[in-house]
């Protein structure tokens, strides 16, 4: 193979793929299988047969000879040319002949024929420089399989030989670490993750005099190991460290100029007037918010005021929001509790908004709860200092979840010194209902003050403009800027430049300073723009697809010219959010849906392993165990996926992004954020596919389908679910017909419709029998399910059951949610099989709570009381009712019946211990259950009530409660409630001395259906009919 400048055909496979003919480019196919079919000819080596490829390439066109005929018509004009034939078609094979051709991935293993370590510096660098990306960037065919599995370990084998050679030539140029650090830098953005790299970043920049740049890297470095990994730095990283104090020496000479950057804050000027007035606010413990056009200085404001707290030893709180965080619930108080320590107890309550903090409760509660927890945070923070400060920014960017949660901690805290110091935009808080809700709780409640603030006076404002340019005139400065501190420092920075001023306004000024850039960061700065809220450099990288030198070197340049300035979280940000808006709004249309469309899918490659990405996670946590289980991390990742996909047109990574978006959101009880999603989502669906578009219109409207969402459901909901289902059956899609009969069957459940619920069961059964393995044992099982659930024909409940059950182990599906173990439990509980009943619902409570579905999990809770007190075992009823109704608390306002059924469980475990006082729990909890209108529950409880009644000697407690049990089971025809109420009755209209009303119940019963009557059933009508000579019919 001849190197590329002897060769008439230059190949290059690694970064993006690109063929060069005597110097110039020729453009590839479009087709990205024409492109790998290429990539794996030139690579393979060896002549493949015509059916290999067919089988490698293709799985499923009618005629894949065809198609390869096609491809290969499409790649010959670029291999051969008019003296050589490259591309080989000899009968049934193709080959390629590496003839007058130079392929960098030949040339990398031609320079390096062993490790690394054994290789010269000098063809290491020349390696490093072959080594521009991924092999085959962007070429990914996901449904080809084999070629798919082809590709991933070409290109982790590559991954692993970069990662070697930049590794052996840092270790080679520590004594010179300037040329070192480009080496560093290409590793670190080759795995973010290792902390090797890190460290030897961290070493080169300290040892190059850059201390504050190596400082600011290990925090990053630290931050990312606690946040993304859970564990500490090692010792290598932290010895370092200890070497980056002030009184420690560069391992080498500083260069004469330091590009370290910079985070020096803007000049305070003036301003004495807004900080008294806030240090007022601080010691009367008044809510403060700060109003003021854009560029007035609100967020220098409330910088200065934490830094001063900060020093005082003062706990501070502190997020903002950011204009894109529609999507990304609670993100300031996200932003904020991640800027305090949290306490080890509350850790496990907080998790689902920090992942890093470690695995979620077990019972992880509702949104009250989730709310308490930050609120009793806030007042730990008060136990350390006082007072504690909550500062939130950018009010008017608040989502809805974010202002509820600003309203109740607010009012929690009453009475406990912690101050709230607010910002936002005057004239936009008005837009927001949320936000505006949540100031006018605040107003009400805690005496909220208000303080705008005004322009700056002309002197301040000479003042302001002189720290940046000395020379220049103040008075046309505050002529100009009107006593906005923002535009005055762009006046000078416009005129310290020498820069064209492109127009008389903010923007048109910052429009100037961003045009005269350098070219690394003219580079950066719409993809910085678009991705909007801090940015990752490592994210950055990854989008762009740049280096990491040019990445830092544009990164640095835009801080040098305070465009963008560092975090203390080793992340960067615009300076000013108007300097990322002009940097925007400089955008053509179609330049920004392509840099968004890039964004969304790079995003989107990171969360792609999310098992709520996953077409298998089709129903709602709330109604299925079969909801995938995924990182918190990748799912917290789809409301930014969702909203760049929107911008960049990609309708079907758009409303699948939002459907995953909103699983989360619903996850932590953001209502409000998940209907938004939904409703975004479903302004997608028009252009897509027709099987696509009816996926994930059920994602979509599954949103709906939840305790918490009762309030937000459309009216037509089932109509539109009904709709979908013909649609899926006008084109056959069997799975699709299931799921969305599954989810009807849900909703009817869920609102009392239950025959009905019961009738729509079946039908999905039936249409899952004829799709994919995993629909069909899920089809099983959720019938068998909802007929044990209801108490109807449980002799086909049990068939159903058990042949779910061997489906299962037949067809191998092992990803089931609760409904298989949760149907054998109802099936053995109806035959008394209370030890085996007990075991199955153990096991399907493991698996909602796996799952995280609390209302299956308050579900299979509420069995398990009922199981005890059937065995007479009052005290493990009562352990377990305990576990119960914390998770029917968590349900919160929208539990239904749940909370109260939990509480009448708990009392009758108390009555059948015999406690004076349960019989007023009892009655307390009944009402609350007719006013949730659940018959069963109601006749259930009475008739458990009846019998202990009858069993401690009170007939006229036990005729009462049978008389309202039967009542409540009538009306929704219970055959085994009406029974035992019959037998309870005959027994205590005999103790009276009534037989004639015995018998006449007994009569009624008899004309109860009996085929699928219950264990308990039938023994309390057998004892009544020994007492009575009579038998009940088989």
């Amino acid at each position: 193979m001849a190197t590329p400048d002897v060769c008439r055909l230059e190949i290059r496979l690694l970064g993006r793929a690109s063929i060069l003919r005597d110097g110039a480019a020729i453009e590839l196919p479009r087709s990205r299988k024409a492109r790998a079919l290429l990539a794996y000819l030139v690579t393979s080596g060896q002549a493949r047969s015509r059916e290999h490829l067919c089988d490698f390439f293709w799985d499923g066109p009618a005629n894949p000879r065809a198609e390869l005929r096609w491809c290969l018509a499409k790649i010959r004009p670029l291999l051969n040319d008019d003296t050589t034939t490259r591309l080989v078609a000899d009968g049934d094979y193709v080959s390629f002949l590496a003839e007058d051709v130079a392929l960098d991935i030949t040339r990398v293993r031609e320079l390096i024929p062993s490790a690394p370590e054994d290789v010269s510096t000098h063809r290491l660098r020349q390696v490093a420089g072959l080594l521009r990306g991924p092999f085959l960037e962007s070429v990914d065919l996901p449904d080809c399989y084999a070629f798919d599995a082809w590709c991933v370990a070409e290109r982790q084998a590559l991954q692993q030989l970069q990662d070697g050679v930049l590794r052996t030539l840092v270790q080679r140029l520590l004594d010179q670490p300037d040329t070192a650090l480009p080496y560093a830098r290409d590793r670190l953005v080759l795995d973010p993750f290792c902390e090797d790299a890190h460290a030897d970043l961290v070493m080169l920049l300290h040892a190059m005099g850059r201390t504050a740049e190596a400082r600011q890297r290990y925090e990053h470095c630290r931050r990312m190991l606690q946040h993304e990994l859970g564990q500490a730095p090692s010792a290598r990283l932290e010895q370092l460290h200890a070497q980056l104090n002030p009184t420690s020496q560069p391992l080498s000479a500083p260069p004469s100029l330091s590009s370290a950057p910079s985070s020096d804050a803007p000049p305070l000027v003036g301003r004495q007037r807004e900080l008294t007035t806030i240090r007022g606010a601080l010691e009367e413990r008044a809510p403060l918010l700060i109003s003021g056009e854009p560029g007035i200085g609100k967020s220098r404001l409330l910088q200065e005021i934490s830094l001063q707290l900060q020093g005082e030893q003062v706990q501070v709180l502190r997020g903002r929001a950011f204009e894109m965080d529609a999507t990304r619930p609670y993100a300031p108080w996200i932003d904020g509790l991640r800027s305090i320590p949290i306490p080890a107890t509350w850790r496990p309550e907080l998790a689902a908004l920090l992942p890093e903090l470690g695995p979620t409760a077990d019972d992880s509660g509702d949104r009250n709860r989730l709310f308490s927890a930050v609120a009793q945070v806030v007042i730990d923070m008060t136990r350390t200092s006082s007072p504690a400060a909550i500062v939130l920014d950018d009010l008017q960017w608040f989502d809805e979840a974010s202002a509820a949660l600003l309203h109740y901690v607010a009012h929690a805290t009453t009475g406990h010194p912690v101050a709230f110091i607010l910002a936002a935009r005057g004239g936009e808080l008005e837009c927001n209902a949320a936000a505006q809700r949540a100031v006018h709780a605040l107003r009400r409640d805690r005496a909220l003050r208000i303080l705008t603030v005004e322009p700056l006076s002309p002197t301040e404002t000479a003042t302001i403009a002189h720290t940046i340019a000395p020379e220049v005139d103040g008075d046309h400065v505050f002529r100009e800027s009107e006593g906005n501190p923002l535009f005055a420092l762009e006046i000078a920075r416009s005129h310290q430049g020498g820069q064209p001023l492109l127009g008389d306004t903010l923007g048109g000024l910052i429009a100037g300073r961003l045009a005269g850039v350098g070219k690394e960061a003219a580079e950066i700065l719409p993809w910085a723009a678009a991705l909007g809220r801090r940015l990752n450099p490592d994210r950055l990288a990854a989008v762009m697809n740049l280096p990491g030198t040019t990445l830092l070197q544009g990164l640095e340049d835009l801080e040098r010219r305070a465009i963008l300035r560092a975090t203390d979280a080793g992340h960067w940000e615009f300076a000013h959010d108007l300097i990322g808006h002009a940097a925007y709004q400089s955008l053509s249309e179609p330049r920004r849906r392509m840099i968004h469309l890039q964004i969304a899918r790079s995003l989107a490659r990171s969360v792609e392993q999310s098992r709520l990405w996953s077409r298998k996670s089709t129903l709602q946590p709330h109604v299925s165990g079969r909801l995938a289980r995924s990182s918190p991390m990748a799912e917290s990742s789809a409301g930014e996926v969702a909203y760049h996909a929107d911008l960049g047109g990609d309708h079907a990574l758009a409303a699948r992004a939002c459907a995953v978006a909103g699983r989360y959101a619903l996850r932590i009880h953001a209502y409000a954020d998940a209907v938004a999603l939904a409703q975004q989502g479903q302004t997608h669906l028009a252009p897509l596919p027709d099987e696509t578009r009816l996926q994930r219109a059920f994602e979509l409207l599954e949103l709906y389908i939840h305790p918490g969402m009762e309030p937000y459901q459309p009216p037509d909901l089932e109509q539109r679910l009904r709709t979908l289902v013909a649609d899926a059956r006008a084109i056959g899609t069997t799975t699709q017909v299931h799921d969305g009969l599954y989810l009807i069957a849900v909703l009817l459940y869920l609102r009392g419709r239950y025959s009905d619920a019961l009738d729509v069961t079946v039908l999905a059964e039936r249409a899952g029998r004829t799709a994919e393995p995993a629909t069909v044992v899920q089809a099983v099982a959720d019938t068998a399910r909802c007929l044990g659930m209801l108490g109807r024909d449980m002799d086909r409940a049990a068939q159903l059951a058990e042949e779910a059950h061997h489906l299962a182990e037949q067809l191998d599906v092992r990803e089931l949610g609760c409904e298989l173990p949760l149907a054998r439990g109802l099936v053995a509980h109806h035959r008394g099989e209370l030890v085996q009943a007990r075991a199955h619902i153990e096991h399907a409570l493991a698996l909602a709570k796996r799952d995280r579905t609390p209302w299956w999990e308050c579900y299979c809770l509420s069995r398990l009381p009922m199981i005890e007190l059937e065995r007479q075992a009052p005290d493990d009823a009562l352990d377990c009712c305990r576990t119960l109704q914390t998770v029917a608390d968590k349900l919160g306002d929208n539990s239904g019946a749940e909370a109260p059924f939990a509480q009448a469980l708990e009392a009758l475990a108390r009555l059948q211990r015999g406690d004076p006082q349960a019989t007023a729990r009892l009655d307390h909890a009944l009402e609350q259950l007719h006013a949730a209108d659940s018959q069963w529950m109601i006749a259930y409880v009475q008739n458990m009530a009846a019998l202990i009644h009858w069993q401690s000697e009170q007939p006229d407690a036990a005729r009462e409660r049978a008389e309202k049990a039967l009542h409540a089971a009538g009306i929704i025809d219970l055959a085994n409630e009406v029974i035992i109420a019959r037998a309870l009755l005959a027994r205590t209209a005999l103790a009276t001395g009534d037989r004639t009303a015995a018998l006449a119940h007994l009569d009624h019963m008899h004309t109860v259906a009996h085929g699928c009557l219950s264990a308990r059933a039938r023994h309390t009508a057998a004892e009544a009919e020994a007492v009575l000579g009579r038998t009940l019919p088989a």
